[in-house]
């Protein structure tokens, strides 16, 4: 599955993604924005838990599996009824935009613990693994060779398992191990909280997220939504018809966004204030895990309707 399903299928979303057509052009890839890269979904799973991870950890489910196939159920049946229907799902299919590191949201909160969980029982099984009867019993030389020295070869085997299964991880969180997103973030929207009046309601406009827009409503403590069009940009009838509406309930509108001229072309005059910030961010992927940091300047301005 990690190594065949890439060359027998190129998958596609149901839309095209601008995103991933800049990430295709800026790595000199064949440009496809209709591409969702699912084929590479198993792939994903050894970037981040590295093939010794991941392989360790498919034992540990084949092992599992077996248990409770042969009815002998325990805390196996609960990791894998919890484990295998998202696996199963997001490796087939995982719905989501192939950018990495953003892309693993869909293994991160069940499919990467309990592999790490599978891998780890693999370990622990191998730990308590006795001399095979067979190997015991038998005496030829090689096997009393081997049956002698079992405890040291067994416990070999299990560091090389540890430092195998945790080198994955290590290795693929070494080069941003201090990251943070959009740190400069809660003191640029905090700065345009404050030229607010205490009734303005917000709506941000272009290319403003709406993570970005959930954080003016929580910092600045201010009703605030997105403009869900393609591109952002309001008919030309919205912002005065959501403004009368605000304006009945004595509310004030004002837009945010990253594009201060946009703002002034749409609202009613120039941008109150405009913030300007320069970050690292982690630059984003589609063949392979992210490991570099670029600075990326940021623009938030706000602007009345």
């Amino acid at each position: 599955l990690v190594w065949v399903r890439p060359h027998v299928q190129e998958a596609r979303s149901l839309g095209a993604s601008a995103l991933v057509e800049s990430i295709q052009r800026r790595d000199g890839l064949d440009v496809d924005p209709s591409r969702s890269y699912d084929e590479s979904s198993a792939v994903w799973l050894a970037w981040y838990l590295g093939p010794f991870g991941l392989a360790t950890a498919v034992v540990g489910l084949a092992a599992c599996t077996r248990r409770v196939v042969a009815g002998r159920p325990g805390p196996e049946a609960l990791v894998l009824a919890t484990l295998v229907p998202p696996l199963v799902l997001y490796l087939y299919r995982p719905s989501i935009y192939p950018d990495h590191l953003w892309a693993t949201r869909r293994y991160l909160p069940v499919v990467f613990p309990l592999l790490i969980l599978l891998a780890a029982w693999t370990i622990a099984s191998v730990a308590r693994q006795p001399v095979p009867a067979r190997v015991r019993a038998a005496r030829w030389p090689p096997a009393r060779w081997l049956t002698t020295r079992w405890r040291p070869a067994r416990a070999a085997a299990v560091a090389a398992l540890v430092v195998a299964v945790v080198g994955g991880p290590l290795a693929a969180t070494a080069p941003v191990w201090r990251f943070q997103v959009y740190d400069d973030m809660a003191a640029q929207v905090g700065e345009l909280c404050r030229v607010l009046p205490d009734d303005a309601v917000l709506l941000g406009v272009g290319d403003t997220q709406r993570t970005t827009t959930r954080a003016f409503a929580t910092v600045c403590d201010r009703p605030a939504a997105t403009v869900m069009t393609a591109d952002g940009v309001p008919p030309p009838d919205m912002v005065a018809r959501v403004r009368a509406g605000w304006e009945a309930e004595g509310r004030t509108l004002w837009l945010v966004g990253t594009d201060p001229a946009l703002l002034e072309r749409v609202g009613s005059g120039p941008p109150t204030v405009s913030v300007r910030t320069e970050s690292n961010v982690l630059r984003p992927t589609l063949t392979h895990r992210p490991d570099t940091l670029v600075e990326q300047e940021r623009v938030l301005a706000v602007a009345p309707a």
